[in-house]
């Protein structure tokens, strides 16, 4: 976690800094050791404005809200 003082949560020049470079070039790193490909598998949520993710995949509204099937 890095904080800029007298800066808003996303700013212009957010990526102009050496520590978040690092840590993007870092993910980008470790992407390059995952499979090329997956397993089929299914997301299944609850209420999908409070879950997570599943291999980057988020499901972020529903067709029918409150639809289980």
């Amino acid at each position: 976690m890095k904080e800029d003082k007298n800066q808003l949560h996303f700013y212009p020049t957010v990526f102009n800094n050496l520590q978040v470079q690092d840590f993007i070039n870092g993910l980008l790193e470790s992407s390059q050791d995952r499979p090329e490909s997956f397993e089929p598998f299914t997301l299944t949520v609850f209420r999908p404005e409070e879950s997570g993710s599943l291999y980057g995949w988020r499901i972020e509204k529903v067709r029918v809200p409150g639809r289980y099937s």
